[in-house]
């Protein structure tokens, strides 16, 4: 337990929250790299309900999670070969019945972890050479937080980037350090862009071709401003060969 948080029971109260996890941009990547590995093995830590390891079933010829939610766990189980009820920092080589992994995903577990730097060496020590570790955090340099900064304000919240079980905070910067640090190569940087319409929601009463324009300019400025417009911040690394 950590600043009044009991992790564990902070996880099982958003199962459902967390069941949505790993569409997207995660998941777009994660297939990426295993259809570039046909047959390959795929580690999904804090895999939630297994909607990602469901998602990557046709890709993926073995899917093994982790997740610190029992209650996750055991829905996750339903499509995973093995899952392992832990913490990342917990985690340790024999505690899966699978080998090294083409794949491991860190998709919104690191922010959470007291050393992020040995999590995400615990996660590397489980790649084999030449395999990627993706990874995902919030963006705390995302504008809504410093306006919150620029008021005197720096308040956690149910969810989102500033979630109250959050212990740790990234810049894309920072992550690259992080990733470097823990040996990877080659990373590769994106960004989470929410569309324009969560932060305008009058947009949605416009015409669809203005939207559509509006939108499309929107993630152009996205591409440019990643750091600042970004809600969340994504890497693909891979350990060397």
């Amino acid at each position: 337990m950590l600043r009044g948080v009991d992790l564990a029971a902070h996880y099982e109260d958003k199962r459902g929250t967390y069941a949505a996890f790993g569409t997207g941009l995660v998941h777009d990547l994660a297939r990426e790299v295993l259809a570039a590995s046909p047959g390959g093995a795929v580690l999904d830590v804090g895999c939630a309900s297994g909607g990602l390891l469901a998602a990557l079933a046709p890709v993926a010829r073995r899917r093994d999670g982790v997740e610190l939610s029992r209650g996750a766990a055991e829905a996750a189980r339903q499509h995973a070969d093995d899952v392992v009820c832990t913490g990342l920092d917990r985690l340790e080589p024999g505690d899966l019945a699978g080998a090294l992994y083409d794949l491991v995903v860190c998709a919104d577990v690191l922010e959470h972890l007291v050393d992020p730097a040995d999590g995400l060496r615990r996660a590397v020590a489980l790649v084999r050479p030449g395999g990627a570790v993706l990874v995902s955090v919030p963006n705390v340099a995302h504008w809504s937080v410093r306006r919150q900064l620029a008021g005197g304000r720096f308040d956690y919240a149910p969810s989102g980037i500033l979630d109250e079980g959050h212990l740790r905070f990234f810049t894309r910067r920072s992550l690259d350090a992080l990733v470097r640090g823990a040996g990877l190569v080659e990373p590769r940087h994106e960004a989470v862009l929410p569309a324009l319409r969560n932060h305008v929601p009058a947009l949605d009463r416009a015409p669809a071709r203005v939207r559509a324009a509006v939108e499309a300019r929107w993630r152009a400025l996205g591409e440019r401003r990643a750091e600042l417009l970004g809600f969340q911040l994504v890497c693909l690394a891979r350990r060397p060969a």
